[in-house]
């Protein structure tokens, strides 16, 4: 929890640094450099209507509820998730793409938590936020890009890749606004499924997405608390993040609910891993070729 609550700090520091650099503004983000949602009436209303439409569009299962399983699908297909992260990583002026349907972001997103190499990049994580911590900018950055490959749509790496950009080279403003346009996407991207309150948290793939969205989205910059717990409506399991009494009169609200569910598969799953590669070293000394077990996939519920 402590570690967890450390690497939360240095993230909301640095995406704190990230919102001051106050990049030029996309077509879908018309009012600042932190919102999505236009603040006008009439934008306002359009905006609703945008989001209706692209809800409309969300797959569904028997029971109307979204099938998250379908984006997992496509995400397998690799020649479409490569296809999508291409243009996913082109995104300048607003990855027009991605904002038609809003499907092709949520494979890049969250289906890719049903990819096999899904797992592999949890070791990368930690390094990078080790060399982030540290501050050695370079190794940070040179590890960030390696992470997105694997996860194009991570929303505190592509965060604090752009504070990087920015920090070893304030001169390439292309570059800079690619990562700012992919980070409003997430935001877009989590907000679809959830608003952060107990009937309906926010689904995320990271924990440090947690304090990304606080960040990035609620200008919040410290925590009062942060607990698990099972979520006695949704079933799930859900980090609670209390705010402190300032954030939360301005905000109207006491926390942030978070569904946890995917970080704690991912986790799981890398267990198991390391299990099975303990297991196998333990019992096969001068074995030629590593163990090819890997754990059951599980049924999604989401």
């Amino acid at each position: 929890m402590k570690s967890t609550l450390f690497l939360g700090t240095v993230c909301l520091l640095a995406i704190g640094w990230l919102s001051c650099m106050n990049p030029p503004t996309t077509p879908q983000e018309q009012t600042s450099t932190n919102d999505t949602t236009p603040t006008d009436t009439a934008g306002y209303q359009q905006w609703v209507e945008y989001i209706a439409s692209q809800k409309a569009l969300l797959p569904r299962t028997e029971d109307n509820a979204i099938d998250m399983r379908v984006w997992g699908k496509h995400a397998c297909n690799n020649k479409l998730f490569d296809s999508l992260t291409k243009q996913f990583n082109s995104a300048i002026d607003g990855g027009d793409i991605f904002w038609q349907d809003v499907n092709n972001l949520m494979i890049l997103f969250y289906g890719v938590n049903y990819r096999d190499d899904n797992v592999q990049y949890l070791n990368l994580e930690r390094e990078f936020d080790t060399n982030f911590r540290k501050g050695n900018k370079e190794k940070a950055f040179q590890i960030a890009q390696e992470i997105l490959k694997f996860a194009p749509a991570s929303p505190h790496v592509l965060d604090l890749t752009g504070f990087l950009q920015f920090m070893l080279d304030s001169t390439a403003y292309e570059a800079i606004q690619s990562y700012h346009v992919r980070t409003t996407l997430c935001l877009y991207a989590m907000e679809m499924l959830g608003d952060g309150s107990q009937e309906s948290p926010l689904i995320i793939t990271n924990v440090s997405d947690e304090y990304f969205y606080l960040a990035r989205r609620l200008k919040v910059r410290q925590i009062a608390n942060q607990q698990l717990v099972t979520n006695p409506i949704t079933g799930a399991q859900c980090d609670v993040l209390t705010l402190t009494e300032e954030d939360a009169k301005r905000l109207g609200r006491d926390a942030v609910w978070f569904d946890v569910t995917y970080s704690m598969r991912r986790m799981e799953k890398l267990f198991n891993l390391s299990s099975d590669a303990n297991q196998m070293n333990d019992r096969s000394e001068g074995a030629t070729k590593p163990s090819t077990k890997r754990p059951q996939k599980r049924q999604a519920k989401k």
